[in-house]
């Protein structure tokens, strides 16, 4: 029985240092939906997504321009899940 409640407490302490160290650059998995042009998934709010375009540079890396953005129908358009190579580059569109 103590056995079990030192494995079980050493599971949950990593498992929460683990969930909060991880940032979101360390995230290469992202859901594209499809329309007239293909679009990056920011978010979901009220049943809608929230999308930006994004480009692919020449060493493939994937820049997210969140300068333009826009809310969409989640019910249509296809959907495809990318897991990509290298952590995106985000793109604001700030004029300086």
């Amino acid at each position: 029985l103590f056995a079990s409640l030192v494995v079980s407490m050493f599971i949950m302490i990593y498992g929460t240092i683990f969930k909060l160290t991880i940032s979101i650059e360390d995230k290469t998995k992202y859901e594209f939906v499809a329309y007239d042009e293909e679009y990056v998934v920011l978010s979901v709010y009220n049943e809608k997504l929230l999308v930006a375009p994004f480009e692919i540079s020449e060493n493939g890396q994937y820049i997210f321009r969140t300068g333009q953005y826009w809310f969409v129908e989640a019910d249509e358009g296809i959907f495809r899940y990318r897991d990509i190579k290298y952590s995106p580059k985000v793109d604001l569109g700030v004029q300086k």
